[in-house]
């Protein structure tokens, strides 16, 4: 019989104390993956919800998506973007989606490593400095015309809340630091 509070194993880990704790132990990489990803389309869509709402405000909706397409995968400046191109919007929605959930795979990675907890203000402070310089970073190879098309002011907002909710999501991470969980397995070994 366990003492009372003591976790005991089910199923084939049952009777096998070092086989519980491996497991619980690491973090698995589909768990990685999963979390990652769905960090990164939290991010992904907070800016794209964003910039529907800037865009509806000082133009046209859609707007933005649809120069960075055409910069990007056409190499038009912004100013020869006539209108809204909803097949440019599309491609661009698939691109800033795979680009954020990369991201989001490689927080979750960086904090399923980490020997302690990451605060999540730290994680945010990372991940908007990451997003940001990256967003500054593309349109000066790309297009510098974006930065002025696109605005700083409100791509600098995005991609701060993309990062405080990639953040959010990724510090409700059920996975507990390496060290956590190696506090975790000592306990569970005597």
């Amino acid at each position: 019989m366990a003492p009372a509070g003591q976790e005991i194993a089910h199923g084939p880990e049952q009777g096998h104390p070092t086989a519980a704790a491996a497991h619980h132990s690491r973090v698995m990489p589909v768990e990685i993956l999963g979390d990652g990803t769905m960090a990164g389309v939290i991010g992904a869509s907070a800016i794209a919800l964003f910039f529907l709402l800037v865009d509806t405000a000082r133009r046209e909706a859609l707007f933005t998506p649809s120069v960075m397409a055409s910069a990007l995968l056409r190499g038009q400046s912004p100013s020869e973007v006539t209108g809204v191109d909803l097949s440019m919007v599309a491609a661009y929605s698939v691109l800033h989606g795979a680009a954020f959930v990369a991201v989001g795979i490689l927080a979750a990675w960086a904090t399923a490593m980490r020997r302690e907890s990451v605060a999540t203000f730290t994680l945010a402070i990372a991940l908007f400095a990451f997003l940001e310089l990256g967003f500054l970073f593309t349109c000066a190879i790309l297009e510098p015309a974006l930065l002025d098309a696109v605005g700083v002011a409100p791509a600098t907002v995005g991609n701060l809340l993309a990062a405080i909710g990639m953040a959010a999501y990724l510090h409700r991470w059920p996975h507990d630091s390496i060290e956590e969980r190696e506090a975790w397995r000592r306990g569970h070994e005597s």
